[in-house]
């Protein structure tokens, strides 16, 4: 979802308070995809500051589907997501700005609001996702059926013990 900053930017600086829906149903991260189970609306505001700069403050919770990190089970991950940006949107780039990529969600006079979101999530990301503290993650199941064709090595090392 894109939001317009032009009021933002213009000579009277209006302030921009509004709430929108994700538009993204999953996250991706590298080369994995998550669902996202539950999203609520994004609650954003964005204030002048000075020179070229402006505020952006919001918030949201959403619900991910992360894989167990030891059975691999999906859970519901929850994120509250609560955030302050100040962004420099004057044309000069810093080299901090290319290294970071801090801007990657301002587009033109736009706020695109799904990767801001994408950016926050990435920030919250745990360290570690299990389903239950007692996860045993996966078991194996032990087969002590012998396989027939080893039948004939276990004849000879029979033979060799008596």
């Amino acid at each position: 979802m894109l939001v317009d900053l032009t009021d933002v930017l213009s000579e009277q600086h209006k302030t921009i308070e509004t709430d929108t829906n994700l538009e993204m149903k999953e996250y991706r991260r590298e080369k994995e995809t998550f669902p996202i189970a539950e999203k609520q609306q994004v609650h954003i505001v964005v204030e002048y500051v000075q020179d070229a700069k402006i505020m952006i403050t919001g918030d949201t919770s959403l619900m991910i589907k992360i894989p167990c990190d030891r059975c691999l089970e999906d859970v519901n991950t929850p994120f509250d997501l609560k955030f302050t940006k100040e962004v420099d949107l004057s044309d000069e780039v810093t080299e901090a700005d290319e290294e970071l990529d801090e801007k990657n969600f301002i587009e033109g006079h736009h706020l695109n609001v799904d990767q801001l979101i994408c950016n926050e999530i990435l920030v919250a990301w745990p360290m570690k996702v299990l389903c239950s503290e007692d996860c045993e993650g996966i078991v194996y199941e032990k087969d002590d059926a012998l396989d027939p064709r080893m039948a004939a090595a276990l004849d000879v090392f029979k033979n060799f013990q008596s």
